[in-house]
């Protein structure tokens, strides 16, 4: 179990099946950790169905979300 803020004024305790996979990233392969939980989606992942999110992860990095 994981204890979890889910918004600002809400906590819940998620069920979570923790494990590791082995994933080809830009051409190498590397070790993931995994946490799934079997609950609805949070509400702000609903928000991004049929929205394309991209993230450049670096430091001053953009977010954009744009319709499919």
């Amino acid at each position: 179990m994981m204890q979890g803020v889910v918004n600002q004024r809400c906590e819940a305790t998620l069920p979570l099946v923790v494990g590791n996979a082995n994933i080809l990233w830009d051409g190498q392969y590397r070790e993931i950790d995994v946490a799934e939980s079997e609950t609805d989606p949070l509400i702000g992942m609903s928000l991004l169905y049929k929205y394309g999110l991209r993230i450049d992860a670096v430091e001053g990095g953009s977010v954009r979300v744009e319709a499919l």
